[in-house]
């Protein structure tokens, strides 16, 4: 009995559904200094395949030609990302299921010009479902991909060489092409659809800088005023403490007021008491000599007697 295989991160549909973590997402798959291509709410909408690691375009390779199927091979959707990201980290991908949903939404939105995914899943369904295909036989109907190499995978156009910070370029003048060339996987021109996309990301791009550009000066705008704030909290505060000091000046000249009128008290009370104690010691000395006189007295009248 095979025992399944324990997946220590999560899987493709908790993370495409809960927890997309965009940031794990561009630093393990993309060059240093690459960023995402982000839609008109700020929010990461794609990758640029020229701006993923080697590893990371083999595996867009395979999974934009087997799992999500689309054309366009210049562009990662979030959803690639995420399962590039599974597939690179060890995420559980439940292949079986994502074909079938996405087999599913492509029967019931069949544009004329759209892209049709596994083509080789699709025949043998319709081959086990008794669809006659008799007039398919000698056509030709799934082009053949260019394959993956490791110059391929490795090639850097001028597109990709300019948007790499300066210390990462690579001195690869002679083998610098136009992006778009590079890019195209099958030798198709730009349909209607695909030109309105680029318009709507252009015009996406443009409403992107705008508000980036709004919100700087609102920023910008926001800060000063918090500096004016601040600023007047400042004077209020120094206001306040000039405030303090002085009432702090004025208690203590009152306190220093009262204490030399204390003191003057003290001594003027004091010179009164000492005064009226000499007086009472003079006083007190009289009648002490009249006393002796008349003991005198008394005593001569005795011995006249």
């Amino acid at each position: 009995m095979i025992k399944p295989k324990q997946f220590k991160q999560p899987s493709y549909e908790e993370r495409v559904t809960y927890d997309q973590r965009c940031v794990d997402v561009l630093s393990d798959l993309c060059k240093v200094g690459m960023d995402w291509v982000l839609d008109s709410q700020g929010q990461p909408l794609k990758l640029r395949r020229g701006d993923l690691v080697p590893q990371a375009k083999g595996w867009h390779d395979i999974v934009r030609r087997s799992l999500i199927p689309t054309s366009n091979n210049s562009e990662v959707t979030i959803n690639k990302a995420i399962m590039i990201h599974c597939i690179m980290k060890g995420g559980e991908i439940n292949v079986g299921e994502i074909i079938a949903k996405n087999i599913i939404d492509t029967a019931e939105n069949v544009k004329q010009d759209s892209w049709l995914g596994y083509p080789s899943i699709i025949l043998l369904l319709c081959g086990d479902a008794g669809v006659p295909l008799e007039e398919f036989e000698e056509t030709d109907i799934v082009s053949v991909g260019k394959p993956i190499t490791k110059n391929r995978l490795e090639y850097v156009t001028t597109v990709q060489l300019e948007r790499q910070p300066l210390a990462k370029r690579k001195k690869r003048k002679g083998e610098r092409q136009e992006e778009e060339h590079e890019e195209m996987e099958e030798a198709s021109t730009l349909n209607m659809n695909q030109l309105q996309a680029a318009l709507e990301g252009i015009s996406g791009q443009y409403s992107q800088i705008q508000r980036s550009q709004e919100e700087q000066a609102q920023q910008h705008r926001d800060l000063w005023q918090l500096m004016d704030q601040q600023r007047e909290v400042q004077a209020q505060w120094m206001n306040q403490q000039r405030e303090c000091q002085a009432h702090r000046m004025e208690l203590q000249q009152e306190q220093y007021t009262k204490m030399y009128e204390a003191i003057n008290n003290s001594t003027a009370e004091y010179e009164k008491s000492m005064n009226k104690v000499i007086q009472e010691q003079v006083q007190l000395r009289k009648e002490q000599a009249q006393q002796r006189e008349l003991l005198h007295r008394m005593e001569a009248r005795q011995d006249a007697l």
